[in-house]
């Protein structure tokens, strides 16, 4: 069993200018535990006694450039799915060039997409950096925090449960992702957050 690093009752100041690897923390062996909350529509949360396990298994090289192996749930543990990250000019970007997060960019859209249905649009996507220096609170500890978010437009018939909906990803400085709001369906009006509750770093 590794030994953990656990934080209660910190404040991790955001620095002036940050850095990919101050936020992501994707080096060999750093692992992160999340429990998983049901959230209302009135953001009423009910923790659901689940964990999720996310971890940095190992470097490998893609198309002449090294990436990180990031393992984290696909949905929720024990399926998982692994993405390939790396440092491109400040951007986390992984090996299809999408980007998960820019510390240091809170003008640009990183991504402007549709998801697309069988017949319909389902949704217009736009992600960009929000937040910063917001301060969140979770079972590890308190943090300052900067949320790379992607709000989704749900197009009729499929806005049943809000035509907006948003999708953020909590990042603190020295830690990686703290909090985080994951997966929605679109006919409910409720989500599915997580929140830190120890990791280890190397």
């Amino acid at each position: 069993m590794v030994s953990c690093e656990k934080h209660t009752e910190e404040e991790y100041p955001i620095p002036e200018s940050a850095t990919v690897a101050e936020y992501a923390q994707l080096k060999v062996g750093n692992y992160w535990i999340y429990e998983l909350y049901n959230v209302d529509s009135s953001g009423n949360e009910t923790p659901t006694g689940q964990f999720d396990s996310c971890y940095v298994e190992k470097d490998t090289v893609i198309n002449n450039m090294t990436y990180t192996k990031y393992v984290t749930p696909y949905l929720s543990w024990p399926s998982t799915i692994s993405l390939y990250q790396r440092d491109s000019s400040g951007y986390l970007v992984d090996n299809t060039g999408l980007i998960y997060l820019a510390p240091n960019d809170f003008n640009s859209i990183l991504e402007d997409s549709y998801i697309m249905g069988s017949v319909d649009t389902v949704a217009h996507l736009i992600k960009q950096m929000k937040d910063r220096n917001v301060s969140v609170t979770v079972p590890a500890g308190t943090y300052s925090t900067i949320n790379c978010q992607t709000m989704y437009e749900m197009y009729p018939p499929f806005d049943i449960a809000g035509t907006f909906r948003p999708l953020n990803y909590r990042y603190a400085s020295g830690v990686g992702i703290v909090w985080d709001r994951k997966v929605f369906f679109a006919s409910l009006p409720g989500y599915t957050d997580r929140k830190l509750v120890r990791f280890h770093l190397n």
